[in-house]
């Protein structure tokens, strides 16, 4: 077996190290998955600037990749950017707030696959996605506020949620 240290490398079995066969395993497999998430999303962003990042942007047109896993919020982080065609990809295990995040967006066709497990507020998430035409699986299994969250998605064809617990909002989640 390879281990890393620091730059260099060495090789030496588990129980050379001390270490268990299965924990080696397991240890390789959570090195792999974050340098996955490294590789494809890059360094953690700082939350503390994420929400005045993009926000009312009239000039960006894909959104970059972002590494949110250490926030909380992604509330407005892209309202208003009404030229934005494209999301890079976004990952973001620990959000619980997306409400408002593409609202405004009124040239996005399409969105990546967004982990939502933690989510509670998706309200007007979408809301003024005019050119917006299919969400991917979306888990709303926390979500307590979807108010307007479609609302004036007027090319939407699709969306998809996984759960079995989608309260009923009225004419108010596909408003307009």
């Amino acid at each position: 077996t390879k281990a890393q240290i620091g730059l260099g490398a060495y090789s030496a079995s588990p129980a050379d190290i001390g270490i268990s066969t299965a924990t080696q395993t397991a240890l390789d497999a959570k090195a792999d998955v974050d340098m996955i998430i490294e590789i494809l999303f890059g360094s953690p962003i700082d939350c503390s600037v994420l929400p005045t990042l993009y926000k009312n942007d009239a000039t960006l047109i894909c959104t970059p990749v972002i590494n949110a896993e250490n926030c909380t919020s992604l509330r407005e982080v892209f309202r208003n950017c009404s030229k934005v065609t494209t999301v890079g990809g976004i990952h973001c295990p620990n959000v619980t707030n997306m409400g408002h995040m593409f609202n405004g967006c009124t040239s996005l066709k399409t969105i990546p696959l967004l982990d939502t497990s933690s989510v509670t507020d998706m309200g007007d998430m979408f809301a003024g996605c005019s050119a917006l035409t299919t969400i991917p699986l979306l888990d709303t299994s926390k979500v307590t506020n979807m108010w307007y969250m479609f609302s004036g998605c007027s090319s939407l064809t699709s969306v998809t949620f996984q759960c079995n617990n989608v309260r009923p909002y009225g004419n108010s989640m596909f408003n307009g």
